[in-house]
């Protein structure tokens, strides 16, 4: 792990650090170089990366095939905290969902998707104004509640495997059409 750059000019510079399996870390304090200059006590360390991954269960205990997972990530920017969209996933048929390579940090999630009735009724053509085809699940934000203020956030550990599960129960929907020259 150990490296030099001989025959540097002097100046400031930026280092960045790569190693397969690890997360690249850019590091952007400056570095200044040249003669007189020692840095043999840089210390550049990389992180592995962390996972967040878990099911989206109906009611009834049932996975929710295409339920839309998204990531938030949670900075702090001008003295304030801001939530940010980082990533957005699909469950697969058996409910999972999985985000990879994630830094070290505070995260929030969000799950919501639709009844599988309602895609069974939808591919039928249903041409009903009200009932099954017009239902849907509320958005959830982890730990399972629907008020985005009392969504949990998720600190992530370097090279941690975090589990976020959602239950998400159908609320009627209200479908609108506008039809604009």
């Amino acid at each position: 792990g150990r490296f030099i750059f001989a025959g540097v000019p002097q100046g400031r510079y930026e280092l960045m650090a790569q190693r397969r399996g690890y997360l690249t870390q850019i590091f952007a304090r400056a570095i200044v170089a040249g003669p007189g200059q020692h840095g043999d006590t840089l210390v550049l360390p990389l992180s592995p990366p962390g996972v967040i991954a878990g099911k989206v269960m109906d009611d009834a205990g049932e996975p929710v095939d295409q339920a839309v997972v998204q990531l938030f990530s949670s900075t702090i920017v001008n003295g304030r905290r801001r939530l940010t969209s980082f990533a957005t996933k699909q469950t697969a048929d058996n409910g999972e969902y999985r985000f990879s390579g994630l830094a070290a940090g505070t995260y929030y999630l969000a799950a919501s998707g639709y009844p599988w009735y309602t895609k069974l009724n939808q591919t039928h053509a249903d041409p009903a104004a009200r009932g099954m085809t017009h239902t849907g699940y509320g958005i959830q934000f982890f730990r399972n509640t629907g008020d985005p203020t009392s969504a949990e956030p998720l600190t992530l550990k370097p090279g941690q495997e975090a589990a976020a599960d959602f239950a998400l129960l159908p609320l009627p929907a209200v479908s609108v059409h506008v039809h604009a020259e």
